[in-house]
């Protein structure tokens, strides 16, 4: 920037001016890319695309106007090392001549820094002064393009994986994850199922809480109650479907396979939606509005399925092995029918685990009485174990090829539990626990015995009655797969409503 008379050229424009005005420019740069972020993130969430895109399309405009900034001369005149009467005293003193100055300039006789170039002549005015300029143009254009970037970059990358806040869960499987549906609609359960946490029974095979009951904590959602269950239920957060002995599909130990409780769930959410808008005589909302939840919260909230485990074992249990690998694809069939059926209710974000190690499970041992050359290391079943794994390999392949394809709005997290139980059962006296084929509670199998008897440390075992987890085990197990460090893909819960595509 070339200045007349008296005034000051670009290369003794003093550092600091020049450096206080980048700071201030790129400063600005990031607050404005912050607000900018902020108001596209607001249109996301409220689903105004058209504004969301339109805010993009504002600051990539915006970013090519920086080339076109520059420092006003009124202004450049004004950032001196010297107040004004000094800087006159000094250019009176100073001579025309450019050896003379560069003489000063040799032993210190003026006051004012040199940017560029030993000469002190207005390189501005020229067109070779231009060389001289670029290099530090470039570098202030790198470093302000940077800071704007990259922060944007990051932005973007924090926004698509942020916390997802669900307000609700929805849940389908079978004991494993059942909070009292088989209680409420067949008989009671163990009395000392619940001893450990509820201090009573709760309707949950197992001496405390269950995964389900630790991806509630996690989600800060309130524990589920069973739809089953009609006294002092609450489903303002979601609901269990789950029940204990259910199967994918018929028939099996309980007459609640998958499909009766997705026919459970559409009732549930026609009968919600229609009382939720009903008022009383006086206009007054009702009271059991509190504990229905929002009709626009089904189609955010979580949807957990865990269950499979009871058709293999009663495949098993029934036929071999071989008979059980060939009605594989016909129970992923009915599972994919189950997935969409809630696809069209409304739901978009599934958590969905795998069947665990049905070979390591003490009752099943027990039962069949294996030969050990028939049993792994930690003794437990190896045909069952792979029986179980191929069911979870072609699992995966469904929700991989299939539904992730025909669902292209679903976002689906599949959960490699076998890995993690069967890790825990592998290392059980490093984490603390005895052997994984003692049980705890060994009448807790065998109906409700008023008397039976409870081991002294429940927290030390891994099996509760058999064939379900002692509450030491589900957390165990929670805190591993809720991490996101056994799921597809690897995100925690509670970014599960994120899609593959956007990670």
């Amino acid at each position: 920037m070339a200045v007349a008379g008296g005034g000051r050229s670009l290369e003794q424009t003093p550092t600091w001016a020049v450096a206080t005005f980048c700071f201030g420019f790129v400063l600005i740069s990031i607050i404005n890319e912050y607000i900018n972020h902020l108001v596209g993130k607001w249109f996301k969430k409220k689903q105004k695309r058209a504004l969301y895109e339109a805010i993009e399309k504002i600051k990539s405009v915006g970013q090519s106007l920086i080339s076109d900034i520059c420092i006003p001369e009124s202004v450049a005149n004004t950032w001196h090392p010297c107040n004004k009467e000094r800087e006159e005293e000094l250019n009176k003193v100073a001579t025309t001549d450019q050896e003379e100055t560069e003489s000063e300039h040799r032993h210190g006789g003026s006051f004012r820094r040199v940017l560029a170039a030993a000469s002190s002549t207005d390189k501005c005015a020229a067109k070779a002064g231009m060389d001289s300029v670029k290099p530090f143009c470039v570098v202030v254009m790198v470093l302000v393009l940077g800071l704007t970037v990259i922060p944007m970059a990051v932005m973007c990358d924090v926004d698509s994986t942020e916390r997802c806040e669900f307000p609700a869960l929805y849940n389908f499987g079978d004991s494993n994850s059942d909070t009292g549906g088989k209680s409420a609609a067949m008989t009671d359960v163990s009395p000392q199922n619940g001893e450990t946490f509820f201090g009573h029974p709760s309707g949950r095979f197992s001496d405390g809480r269950l995964i389900i009951d630790f991806i509630a904590e996690n989600l800060k959602l309130q524990y589920l109650s069973a739809y089953l269950d009609s006294i002092g239920a609450n489903f303002r957060q979601g609901a269990n479907f789950a029940t204990g002995g259910s199967s994918i599909r018929p028939p099996g130990y309980s007459p609640f396979h998958l499909a009766i409780q997705i026919s459970q769930f559409v009732q549930f959410k026609s009968r919600t939606m229609a009382l939720y808008h009903k008022f009383t005589p006086n206009r007054k909302t009702p009271p059991f509005r509190s504990v229905l939840p929002r009709p626009r919260d089904f189609s955010r909230a979580l949807y957990t399925l865990d269950i499979g485990q009871n058709d293999l074992a009663y495949g098993l249990k029934h036929s071999n092995e071989e008979q059980v690998r060939a009605i594989i694809p016909d129970i992923l069939d009915q599972f994919s029918q189950a997935v969409q059926q809630l696809y069209k209710e409304g739901a978009r974000f599934f958590w969905i685990h795998n069947t665990g190690p049905i070979g390591c499970l003490p009752n099943r041992v027990l039962y069949f009485q294996p030969k050990p050359s028939d049993l792994d290391q930690n003794g437990c079943m190896k045909s069952h174990n792979e029986v179980a794994q191929e069911f979870n390999k072609q699992l995966k392949d469904r929700i991989m090829s299939q539904l992730r394809v025909q669902l292209p709005q679903a976002a689906f997290t599949y959960v490699d539990v076998y890995a993690v139980k069967y890790a825990l059962i592998s290392n059980a006296k490093n984490q603390g626990f005895v052997d994984p084929m003692n049980i705890c509670c060994g009448s807790c199998a065998k109906g409700a015995v008023v008397n039976g008897t409870v081991c002294d440390h429940p927290s030390m075992h891994i099996s509760w009655d058999g064939t379900h987890y002692s509450e030491a085990a589900n957390f165990w197990v929670a805190s591993h797969i809720l991490k996101g460090s056994f799921s597809d893909p690897p995100l925690p819960i509670h970014k599960a409503c994120h899609h593959p595509t956007n990670i």
